[in-house]
């Protein structure tokens, strides 16, 4: 864990102000994913993700209400938007019988949650009231070395989908998959994945990406 205060200022306005009253209802609002992982390139940033910890989900959508009507996104409602907060939020389910969330417990908490993303480098989590980067599968050094790697292999297949994007990712952010990353990639059904989504991954790989044959490249390595 280390301390990047730098990063509350490129922020979005009121997010601050949100992460305030969820620490104040004893909850802690995470900036996560992409957002990070680009603001730590230098990069133009990805859609700001919130992840919260340490509330019911009742709890959450109380306190959100205070900002305007909630808007639940997705088949499990995992998602949720509020108008004028430029961010989708997700609510991390506490661990079965946990206490109230402490500081010391953030870490830990986040940790676990971390697991089920798909890249280090997507691993990362920040506070913007304290100001600390949370990194439990090193995606920081990741970055600075240029390697794509899985942080749990078991979960990984979870979304079949995440073998283009590992591909969309190696061309946008020049960056290349390690053997093990490739080899699990190499296992994923493609075929499964609806048109549409394969259709947005293909979109962000023409427009962000310098070189977008780079992708048709690491594919043919998965086999894909």
């Amino acid at each position: 864990m280390t301390l990047e205060p730098t990063l509350t200022a490129a922020l979005p306005p009121r997010i601050s102000e949100l992460a305030e009253r969820i620490a104040a209802r004893g909850g802690r609002a995470l900036a996560v994913g992409g957002w990070v992982r680009d603001q730590l390139l230098g990069a133009d940033p990805a859609d700001l993700d919130i992840e919260v910890h340490g509330l019911s989900a009742a709890e959450l959508d109380d306190m959100l209400a205070e900002f305007g009507p909630v808007h639940l996104i997705g088949r499990s409602f995992a998602i949720r938007r509020v108008r004028g907060i430029a961010a989708d939020l997700s609510w991390v389910e506490p661990p079965a019988g946990s206490a109230p969330l402490q500081d010391d417990d953030l870490e830990a908490h986040f940790a676990q949650a971390a697991r089920r993303r798909d890249l280090t480098i997507n691993a990362m989590g920040f506070d913007p009231l304290t100001g600390r980067l949370f990194d439990p599968a090193s995606g920081r050094a990741d970055l600075a070395s240029r390697h794509l790697r899985f942080v749990d292999e078991a979960r990984f297949g979870d979304d079949p989908l995440r073998a283009f994007r590992v591909a969309q990712l190696a061309a946008r952010l020049e960056m290349a998959p390690d053997d093990a990353l490739i080899a699990l990639c190499a296992r994923q059904d493609l075929a499964s994945i609806a048109g549409e989504r394969l259709m947005n991954e293909w979109t962000s790989l023409l427009m962000l990406a310098r070189r977008p044959s780079v992708a048709l490249e690491w594919l043919e390595r998965m086999d894909q």
